[in-house]
Order: C-alpha cells, then sequence, then structure tokens
C-alpha cells in the first residue's frame, strides 16, 4: 500500500505553498483532500480548474 505524505503551507513544496494559501483564504482551512494533493501541486491546479468548469455548467448538486 502507498502511503501518501500530508502537507500543510508550512511544510508544502514551494510550488504548492501559494496554492494552499489561497485554498485557506476561501474555506477558512486546509482541507485535508488539498493536503495530500500538495504533493503534486498540478493536481491541485487540475482539481480546481474542472471544479470552476463544473461551476459553470446548469448541473445541480443532486
Amino acid at each position: 500500500m502507498t502511503d501518501y505524505n500530508f502537507y500543510t503551507i508550512e511544510n508544502a513544496p514551494a510550488e504548492a505553498k501559494e496554492m494552499l494559501g489561497k485554498i485557506q483564504q476561501g474555506f477558512g482551512f486546509v482541507p485535508n483532500m488539498f493536503g495530500y494533493m500538495a504533493e503534486a501541486p498540478t493536481t491541485i491546479e487540475a482539481y480546481l480548474s474542472l471544479n470552476e468548469i463544473i461551476a459553470k455548467t446548469s448541473f445541480t448538486p443532486a
């Protein structure tokens, strides 16, 4: 089984620190999912981009 590292703003890779800071401003905290995604900052970028695209659709949460 693979163990994934969990990052905070303080110990995240340099590329992820700014993104985690913005996430913390938006949510008031850094959700665990993003702490794990910080291992590959491109993953955070892709997730946030997909979220923006979905927000433009007419899909409802249901």
